[in-house]
């Protein structure tokens, strides 16, 4: 067992590691969602009464990401023709101040139609309520006016990519011989009259490569911290259940609220990637539970597949969501979608899985895939370098020294990982309280008053460094270590990070400056220090009023409410003093270590550790 004292401190704290969140957790401001739908259409044969409970799906997932009910705007039916669906993203745009969450969703009717004045290049639009066309390029732009103002946005559109793709699915998938019966569903395509119907030598402008990828999936996986998760592929339909909602948005709910099954790299957390797959297996068991393995709609046409289709710009794939527990064997998401006896809301609709609030005690995680996960999920907009003097450490020799430089002010913390997969945070400690970093200035780490030697075993270390706008972000988390704080590597211990990284102290988060002034960025040093003046010398207010909408914040503005955060990961290497005397020797071998097939075996080897 480490030792800790004071000077130097006895231990260096070897690395195994192993937004949005559900669950009553403080709502922010900051998270804002656009729920839009149509269900009756001008022309009763498009109506789609499933997209009711996809609008209620769509509040659950809203809730889910923590957006307050006041901060949902929804846009149903009439309020979703063609001069309002334009008006009610830019109208929603207009709300969004920098660095809020954002979750925009749609449902209704998609489709694929000649490009006018070219006849031969086909186009992508959504069915508006009165049977007009909403391009999807002109989609595109108004979510690019939102991720240029947001922190992180999610969009879901479960609508069909490709309507085009109908005439070829028809001949393709009759049964052959005895005919299949309807099964209830029907797909979310809709033809309207003006369009007209010859659509044979239609070629999908915005397919990048056929029949997998179109020009909103690739702009979202080029914007930094975006998100776009599609119902269907470009060529695909989507399928709606009925009453009882569209496939692809049930699901997806469903799984906001999984097992731990749907936990890949057993982290302790769900990302949105992981939601995705999640759901894609369901929609696949889904399908497998037809006759023959097909839904088959009102005029014998059918479908064997949907597909989820998902573009992710770095930063985007964030967390969403903690697993609900050990999977219940023989249950199943699939079973859910079919299972009548699930409950129902008011209006008869299945609601969508609450993940519990007591998370699995019991269960061990991955502590460094849970360290790699908050790092891809950081605002890459911000910068954080962290940096090592040294890759190798030898044990009972040398101290750690790392380097921090932020793009920004604000709160540096420091989590790293002992080899029994504990995460211990190292800065800010009991000895070094002072956590501020100023923009652009590196930070050197330890400091003389808590020196940590590599004390082994040897292996791989990591470390996190996470800027913040809050100041003691992480107080309290865990129990004491020495100067540090330890977390268990366990399901709870992944929870209490995440959700004080995603959702800031409340108390804190309503701690602002002394003099609640916005400081500049050509004032002194003095001034921004006042700034980020220690999280006790900060007042409570009464309100999130306070939070300066309408002034552009800068450098020096930090808000303590904000979920933003920037962050650096390094791994570094603690060896025996006898691996390094190998290394030296073999560095001294010139080119011929390149073809030397090594006799030692691994338990011999010096500086084989294996997993750490």
């Amino acid at each position: 067992m480490s030792r800790v004292c004071r000077r130097p401190l006895c231990f260096f704290l070897p690395l195994y590691v192993a937004a949005f969140c559900l669950g009553v957790l403080p709502a922010h401001a900051t998270n804002h969602a656009l729920i839009m739908g149509i269900s009756h259409y001008s022309n009763p044969q498009a109506a789609l009464p499933g997209v009711t409970k996809d609008m209620d799906v769509a509040r659950q997932i809203a809730a889910s990401l923590n957006v307050p009910p006041g901060n949902i705007v929804q846009k149903f039916d009439q309020d979703m023709s063609l001069a309002a669906f334009e008006s009610n993203i830019r109208t929603f745009s207009k709300r969004l101040q920098p660095g809020d969450n954002v979750f925009v969703y749609f449902s209704g009717h998609g489709v694929h139609l000649p490009k006018s004045g070219d006849p031969g290049v086909c186009e992508q639009s959504l069915l508006t309520q009165d049977m007009k066309l909403f391009p999807k390029e002109t989609l595109q732009k108004e979510l690019e006016n939102i991720t240029s103002r947001a922190n992180k946005v999610f969009v879901l559109l479960d609508t069909c990519h490709s309507g085009g793709v109908l005439p070829d699915l028809a001949k393709g998938t009759r049964a052959i011989g005895k005919r299949l019966e309807p099964t209830g569903e029907r797909a979310k395509y809709f033809l309207p009259k003006s369009a007209g119907s010859d659509r044979s030598t239609c070629t999908p402008s915005n397919v990048l490569y056929k029949g997998t990828r179109d020009l909103n999936l690739d702009m979202a996986s080029k914007t930094p911290n975006y998100y776009l998760l599609a119902a269907a592929q470009p060529e695909q339909i989507a399928i709606l259940m009925g009453k009882r909602g569209s496939l692809a948005t049930v699901t997806v709910g469903q799984c906001m609220g999984a097992d731990d099954s749907a936990d890949t790299n057993n982290d302790g957390v769900l990302t949105l990637d992981e939601v995705r797959a999640c759901a894609q297996l369901s929609m696949d068991n889904y399908f497998h539970s037809k006759p023959q393995g097909k839904v088959v709609f009102a005029d014998g046409t059918a479908a064997t597949s949907q597909t989820l289709s998902s573009g992710a710009g770095v930063g985007g794939n964030v967390v969403v969501s903690f697993p609900s527990g050990p999977p219940q064997l023989g249950v199943n998401q699939e079973d859910r979608v079919n299972d009548p006896q699930q409950p129902r809301d008011a209006s008869g609709h299945m609601a969508a899985v609450a993940v519990s609030q007591t998370a699995a005690p019991s269960t061990r995680i991955n502590s460094s895939n849970l360290l790699d996960t908050l790092y891809r999920g950081r605002d890459v907009k911000r910068r954080v370098s962290l940096t090592s003097s040294k890759q190798y450490y030898v044990i009972d020799r040398d101290h750690l020294e790392i380097g921090v430089r932020s793009s920004h002010h604000g709160y540096l913390t420091i989590f790293t990982v002992g080899s029994s997969g504990r995460i211990y945070q190292i800065f800010p400690n009991r000895f070094d309280r002072d956590n501020r970093v100023f923009a652009d200035q590196e930070v050197r780490l330890p400091r003389e008053t808590w020196r940590m030697p590599a004390n082994g075993p040897a292996g791989t270390d990591r470390f996190l460094a996470l800027v913040s706008e809050t100041p003691e972000r992480f107080a309290n988390t865990g129990v004491p270590a020495g100067p540090f704080r330890a977390i268990e590597n366990d399901a709870a211990g992944a929870k209490a990070i995440v959700e004080r990284l995603l959702n800031p102290d409340s108390q804190l988060c309503r701690c602002r400056t002394t003099d609640g002034a916005v400081a500049t960025s050509d004032q002194s040093k003095e001034i921004i220090e006042r700034q980020l003046r220690p999280a006790t010398a900060c007042k409570p207010v009464a309100s999130f009023a306070t939070r300066d909408f309408g002034v552009v914040a800068n450098e020096a503005s930090l808000n303590p409410c904000s979920t933003s955060y920037a962050a650096g990961l390094i791994d570094v290497q603690e060896i025996t003093a006898a691996c390094e005397a190998k290394q030296a020797t073999l560095a001294g071998v010139e080119t011929r270590d390149f073809g030397i097939e090594l006799t030692t075996s691994e338990s011999e080897d010096p500086c084989f550790t294996g997993n750490k």
